[in-house]
């Protein structure tokens, strides 16, 4: 669920990045570009894909939320549904969270 005043600016980075990952390239009108490439999504099961999505993911991010640095990005599946795991720094802490896809 969006909140339209996040508590804080980890809460709002963090729901920012969620917003990134979930978001189709080409589904916002006026940002075509914010998202994520759709036929990454449906080809995860090899390495090649797997690694050309992260490389979508980290450019979207930076991009679109600059005020992080991702650290570490993992893609995993569980029970037939994808998992993007992320480490990132922001104003010098560290953070780590799953979202799923």
């Amino acid at each position: 669920m969006i909140k339209i005043l996040p508590e804080n600016e980890i809460e709002e980075v963090l729901q920012n990045i969620g917003t990134i990952i979930s978001t189709y390239k080409g589904t916002v009108p006026l940002m075509r570009d914010f998202g994520i490439d759709p036929n990454f999504v449906d080809n995860l099961q090899t390495e090649s894909f797997k690694q050309k999505m992260k490389n979508e993911i980290i450019k979207q991010i930076q991009w679109f939320e600059p005020r992080i640095k991702i650290e570490k990005i993992s893609l995993y599946s569980e029970d037939e549904k994808f998992y993007i795991w992320l480490k990132f720094s922001f104003e010098g802490l560290f953070y780590e969270k799953t979202y799923q896809i």
